[in-house]
């Protein structure tokens, strides 16, 4: 994570120092992010976690990578950013694409749809959404793809 971040930077990256919590949602309520302190843990754990996944469901595994990068929020800026490249570059690893998903562009044209997956993944462990988000981007840029190239 920190090469993708000084990579996207174009600067040498850190994890963060200080506490940090999310934006007030309609209602004020706010979430902190993982503790400074445990970030190396965290991401230790997520990369032991997603081992066998990455054998089995290299999809899966990268919208996890991609979703559970955000959760930690391990730097003080770009997090998203950070996380979109992470879950690409996962992807193109693997072999299933090689083209870059624009994860960013397509959330704006969804409304916060992206966005949304996200919250009910990491908050309510809910991945249907984020799965389906997902395939339908694929989806959605492939159709682009094809219409470009005709």
């Amino acid at each position: 994570m920190l090469a993708l971040q000084s990579a996207s930077l174009q600067a040498e990256a850190a994890f963060r120092t200080k506490p940090i919590e999310s934006h007030a949602d309609a209602l004020g309520r706010r979430s902190a992010f993982v503790d400074p302190l445990t970030i190396s843990k965290f991401i230790e754990r997520l990369a032991e976690s997603l081992r066998p996944l990455w054998v089995e469901a290299p999809a899966f595994a990268a919208a996890a990578a991609m979703t559970v990068a955000a959760a930690i929020h391990p730097f003080m800026n770009g997090n998203g950013r950070m996380s979109r490249i992470l879950f690409n570059q996962m992807l193109q690893e693997s072999g299933l694409t090689r083209s870059y998903l624009p994860l960013y562009e397509i959330g704006l044209v969804t409304g916060g749809a992206w966005l949304l997956a996200l919250r009910r993944a990491q908050q309510q462990g809910d991945w249907e959404h984020m799965m389906r988000y997902l395939a339908q981007s694929v989806i959605l840029c492939r159709r682009l793809q094809t219409r470009l190239s005709q």
